[in-house]
């Protein structure tokens, strides 16, 4: 069996399952985790702005960064975070049980480089 078919056949119970529709379960919500993703999205610091894009769950987005990268992991709402699957998380417009939510992005080698330059600028300045 191939993974398609694997697919359509598990799509095929979930879809005619009378129990998940007493439950109240639209079809239009069943989706496979590892299909799911986590929105485009902008962070702001030191006004720089970072533009996320759209990213699989499970993964890690990179961004350039003065001269290294940015890092922000896309992570299911229910696995490994329960916290994150409650109704305040929910309550965004943005927000839907379906989608991936976003961690905290890494900055630390933005920074790094920042610092880093900055020293050197000073060094070099203190020397003329």
């Amino acid at each position: 069996m191939t993974e398609s078919q694997l697919r359509r056949n598990i799509s095929q119970v979930l879809n005619n399952s009378q129990e998940l529709l007493n439950l109240g379960v639209k079809k239009s919500h069943i989706k496979f985790i590892d299909e799911m993703v986590c929105d485009e999205s902008t962070t702001s610091t030191n006004n720089r702005a970072f533009s996320w894009p759209m990213t699989k769950i499970g993964t890690t987005a990179e961004i350039p960064c003065h001269g290294n990268v940015a890092t922000r992991h896309c992570s299911s709402r229910t696995m490994g975070h329960p916290e994150m699957a409650s109704s305040q998380n929910l309550s965004s417009q943005k927000c839907s049980p379906f989608t991936g939510i976003w961690q905290e992005p890494d900055m630390s080698q933005c920074y790094n480089a920042e610092q880093s330059k900055g020293i050197d600028d000073g060094e070099r300045a203190n020397y003329f």
